[in-house]
């Protein structure tokens, strides 16, 4: 979700059809930017806006 450039309002429109969207981004997302070696999110959303282009 955040990938694709989800915003705090794109989270809080998550809730509508789970309501368990924040805590899983808050479990999930730090493991996945270290598998991924992401040290922050505004560095992915860099790197895919620049890939986009």
């Amino acid at each position: 979700m955040y990938l694709a450039g989800a915003s705090a309002i794109g989270v809080g429109t998550a809730n509508f059809t789970n309501p368990y969207a924040c805590p899983d981004i808050i479990e999930h997302l730090p493991k996945v930017m270290d598998k991924y070696g992401i040290s922050s999110l505004e560095e992915l959303r860099k790197e895919v806006k620049a890939n986009l282009r």
